[in-house]
């Protein structure tokens, strides 16, 4: 099928291979990146109140997970103000969601063109059918077969693409909007935890403050 479908179908074997790659790639980061960040605020927070600002901070940077980051970004901007502070955690997190947009553009750019690319190529199957009337100079089911396979052929393929490539881009913008909330939810929670615990005070177990 792959040979009848004509050489439409080696942009649309490789744009499905990018798909599966993109998905398979985005659903395995997805799910490292993400962790139950109302546990990890609180065994931060533990941390803090029981050893101090800089055990509390290297439990963030231990964590390789973006939402150590955005608790780490609360803890060294901790002498703002509460809104300054919340700002601050609202566009750490943000920065962290980018990151976990890799293949999202590609992805949904297939999702696009796959379709047209196998429109490509029912037209051509259906010009290769008219030249072979014309070369054999006779019509029939055994002279234009060849041309007719090649265009739906293509067109299933590039539907088949298409209609994937959709569902998983879909699929993983709501998933990627989702860890985005969570991320602002989890800096908003730290930041009114930092604030409520005096910012620029050393704790228990400190000398002092944390040097960005």
């Amino acid at each position: 099928m792959l040979v009848a479908g004509g050489y439409t179908m080696i942009p649309l074997v490789a744009c499905s291979v990018l798909v599966v790659a993109i998905i398979v790639w985005r659903c395995i980061a997805n799910r490292i990146a993400r962790i139950p960040w109302e546990a990890f605020l609180r065994d931060v927070r533990e941390e803090i109140e029981t050893h101090g600002w800089e055990v509390g901070l290297a439990v963030c940077r231990r964590t390789p997970q973006p939402i150590g980051r955005v608790c780490a970004a609360g803890i060294l901007h901790r002498d703002r103000s509460s809104q300054a502070l919340t700002e601050t955690l609202e566009d750490a997190a943000l920065k962290e969601g980018q990151g976990l947009t890799w293949g999202l553009t590609t992805l949904g750019s297939i999702a696009t063109i796959a379709p047209f690319i196998g429109l490509l190529g029912t037209v051509i199957g259906v010009l290769r059918a008219f030249w072979d009337i014309g070369e054999q100079g006779k019509t029939g089911s055994a002279v234009v077969a060849a041309g007719v396979a090649e265009a739906l052929i293509a067109t299933a393929a590039g539907l088949l693409v298409g209609i994937v490539a959709v569902l998983g881009y879909n699929t993983l913008v709501a998933w990627h909007e989702r860890f985005v909330q969570d991320l602002q939810l989890a800096g908003a929670e730290m930041a009114r935890t930092v604030s409520s615990m005096a910012p620029g005070r050393s704790r228990p177990g400190t000398t002092g403050g944390v040097t960005p």
